[in-house]
């Protein structure tokens, strides 16, 4: 069992890949902006992406500073922990 859940961390998924999942899924993508946004020391200056499903079941969220994270990076960290857990 170890041995897969390795497989699935090291495995990269092509952005066709994930492009046909979000599509597929009908997911959608809520990007909310941090509360206080110059504070590095807690939750509150980050950024959070929800992602959820069609029935508006939240199946993700992901905090992140914006100022030195790409959005990309927590886009793709979300969508394949879905992915993750649908292929589980």
């Amino acid at each position: 069992m170890d041995t897969e859940k390795t497989e699935l961390e090291t495995l990269r998924r092509s952005s066709d890949d994930l492009l046909h999942f979000i599509a597929e899924e009908q997911l959608r993508f809520i990007w909310v902006g941090a509360m206080i946004p110059e504070s590095d020391q807690s939750t509150l200056g980050q950024d959070t992406l929800i992602i959820i499903d069609q029935e508006n079941i939240e199946l993700y969220a992901g905090r992140y500073f914006a100022e030195s994270e790409q959005r990309i990076d927590i886009l793709r960290e979300g969508v394949e922990f879905i992915m993750d857990q649908e292929e589980l």
